[in-house]
């Protein structure tokens, strides 16, 4: 006959000798009656080769958000679950917690070809599709290209303040204006273009003492008509005072409103003095130094041209 009360006590005696033995040692191997890894607090293996065909199952949980601590009564950083609900700005998978909030382990399920991962404002990788415009339609392609640099320098303005009317677009080319080089030739095939024209240089004014300021103008005018008008300013009464002059022009669809050949040119106008109004006995040099000038030299002064040319052929023939 067996007596009961001999083996209970035998099993709190195996208990506690596995709790001792365990406490021991730190260190526990589940699933195999093996050693565990010296490094580990905690080993899972099954077979004598330290492999397994089983995993581990971690706790499954339904968070209610990254920042609310549930199911825990409060966020514990290093805590890892397996969360199953997907609400909030929580979505099923594995989450460890930092001390205050659920973070999401990997990456988050699908994704499609167009979309990207990005992090939510609640730092969580998110799926989100590119917003990215459509080029495919834009068919530009380049047609012809040149660069024109003024061998011969530049141009003087003058002392006649020709006021900001001349820059409106549509203005006519006149004596005003002061051509920089020749005249280009474009020859667009297509209603759809575009042209690109930049012209950088150099300006300087003569030395006085009565005025300290003036603004000039650089455009780009097509068949005699200004396009692209570009203001700046010279301030300073010091003979070696000049800056930079720089235009960039865009004009697109060239010929739509008169077919045929386009004239191109390039100009630059005096367009305000500080007497606003009046003439002054000063000079603005641009593209070339003003007689007597030792800070400047040629080559720097020079003005240089480029220009680029685009059409569309896709588009319907001019």
């Amino acid at each position: 006959m067996i007596d009961k009360g001999k083996v209970i006590k035998s099993s709190i005696l195996f208990i506690i000798i596995i709790l001792l033995s365990s406490t021991l040692n730190a260190q526990v191997t589940i699933g195999a009656a093996l050693e565990p890894d010296t490094d580990a607090l905690l080993d899972l293996k099954e077979q004598i080769t330290g492999k397994s065909n089983k995993g581990l199952l971690l706790p499954r949980v339904s968070l209610k958000a990254s920042t609310n601590s549930y199911p825990c009564s409060t966020h514990v950083a290093g805590m890892i679950v397996y969360n199953t609900a997907t609400v909030a700005d929580v979505n099923k998978g594995l989450y460890y917690n930092n001390g205050t909030k659920w973070l999401r382990m990997g990456l988050p399920d699908g994704g499609l070809p167009e979309q990207v991962l990005a992090l939510s404002s609640s730092s969580q990788p998110q799926w989100v599709t590119l917003n990215i415009p459509d080029i495919k339609n834009d068919n530009y392609v380049l047609t012809s290209s040149n660069i024109h640099i003024l061998e011969g320098g530049g141009v003087q303005l003058g002392t006649t303040n020709n006021g900001l009317t001349i820059c409106a677009n549509g203005y006519t080319f006149d004596s005003k204006w002061k051509q920089l080089g020749t005249d280009f030739v474009i020859q667009p095939k297509y209603k759809r273009n575009r042209l690109y024209i930049t012209m950088q240089t150099v300006v300087q004014k003569a030395n006085t003492s009565s005025e300290n300021w003036v603004s000039y103008a650089g455009g780009v005018f097509i068949n005699s008509k200004l396009k692209v008008a570009n203001i700046d300013q010279i301030i300073g009464t010091d003979a070696s005072n000049f800056t930079s002059f720089f235009v960039h022009g865009i004009v697109e669809n060239i010929g739509n409103d008169t077919p045929g050949d386009q004239i191109v040119r390039v100009a630059v106008t005096r367009v305000l003095g500080s007497s606003q109004g009046t003439t002054s006995s000063m000079n603005i040099h641009v593209g070339t130094p003003f007689s007597g000038a030792t800070n400047l030299n040629d080559f720097m002064a020079r003005p240089s041209i480029y220009l680029q040319y685009y059409e569309d052929p896709t588009s319907d023939p001019l």
